[in-house]
């Protein structure tokens, strides 16, 4: 028998996202939301250009190149109103 998570079936990951933003939705509405298609244009950018893949090696389906610590420190820069973060090196 297979491990259960190597049983996917394409409606649960349906229900994952669908899930995801209905929940972030809801956390968007109560802080005073600014419209639903601003919203959701927000969280398909984040989706699609920073988003971990795992079809996709755990990359985004922009790749971003590899900083090196002599950028500086890793930094989080908030996402989709700071319900996500994308972290990068800047210099100090």
């Amino acid at each position: 028998m297979a491990h259960p998570v190597a049983i996917v079936q394409p409606e649960t990951v349906i229900a994952w996202h669908r899930k995801g933003l209905c929940l972030f939705w809801t956390w968007k509405v109560r802080r005073g939301g600014t419209g639903l298609r601003r919203m959701i244009s927000v969280y398909f950018s984040y989706y699609h250009e920073t988003r971990p893949h795992l079809s996709l090696e755990k990359d985004s389906p922009e790749p971003r190149t590899v900083q090196p610590p002599e950028l500086g420190q890793v930094v989080a820069v908030p996402q989709v109103g700071g319900l996500h973060h994308r972290y990068e090196r800047c210099a100090a």
